[in-house]
């Protein structure tokens, strides 16, 4: 069922609360008629409680942007993915523009509110 939901919005990533998941590992979901998109869902929960968990869930053809995945608690977990930078001719004062405009955003958050934070550049390529 999650699959076939993430399928209907054209979801490519997405964080998931209340998995119900014991432990924490991944596993793949397919649409029970097989003619959609399947995902990986990395999850993280309680060792013997299907209460609580958190995860994501990645369409598959996306799985090799996942670098890493860290299960912290039935609360909380990283997912870390690879990607890239915007590059232009004038390389270092992209990159400089890039991370200040990142550090000046990540100052607005107050500390008890997590942000999320994707973005794209005009090469079509993702970068967190």
């Amino acid at each position: 069922m999650l699959a076939a939901e993430l399928n209907r919005y054209n979801v490519d990533i997405v964080a998931i609360t209340k998995t119900h998941l014991r432990d924490e590992g991944n596993l793949t979901v397919s649409p029970a008629d097989g003619s959609q998109f399947s995902y990986k869902l990395y999850y993280s929960g309680l060792l013997n409680s299907f209460f609580h968990g958190v995860g994501f869930a990645i369409k598959s053809s996306h799985v090799h942007a996942v670098e890493s995945f860290q299960a912290i608690s039935e609360r909380l977990a990283v997912l870390e993915l690879n990607g890239t930078i915007p590059t232009d001719c004038d390389k270092d004062a992209t990159e400089d523009a890039f991370f200040e405009s990142i550090g000046q955003l990540l100052k607005t958050v107050p500390a008890n509110r997590l942000m999320l934070l994707m973005g794209e550049n005009q090469g079509g390529e993702f970068w967190l």
